[in-house]
């Protein structure tokens, strides 16, 4: 009759689970070390000084006149009411189109591009004479 080998014990099992739960938790321990130990992060702070803007006043109406120095305005009530203007605004002498443009007529659209988009400025059409 043959002699059968001694079996060794395996390492598996048990021993195994051990071994890798105390790696990990060597390396976890490992990393909360320089976690904690690592140089404080930058901070930023930013403190803004300004001064309040003056309270504005908004009006709506329709412009019935405009001149070098002053705009005024129908108010919906029916009263006209007339503001001043500084001395270096610039203003133009816009004309409110009462009909519909002629069909093919040339026009320049201005368009402001804004945050929130694009916003019709005005359109211009100079009428031929």
């Amino acid at each position: 009759m043959s002699a059968l080998p001694a079996s060794r014990p395996r390492l598996g099992g048990p021993l195994l689970y051990a071994l890798l739960a105390l790696a990990v938790f060597l390396l976890a321990g490992l990393g909360g070390y320089v976690y904690l130990h690592e140089p404080p992060r930058d901070t930023l702070t930013v403190d803004i000084q300004a001064t309040p803007a003056p309270p504005s006043t908004t009006v709506a109406g329709s412009v019935v006149a405009v001149d070098g120095t002053s705009v005024t305005l129908a108010m919906p009530d029916g009263r006209q009411v007339t503001l001043t203007l500084p001395a270096d605004l610039p203003v133009e002498d816009l004309a409110r189109l009462g009909a519909a443009l002629p069909e093919g007529a040339t026009v320049n659209v201005g368009v402001d591009h804004t945050r929130f988009g694009q916003v019709l400025t005005g359109i211009v059409w100079i009428e031929a004479s």
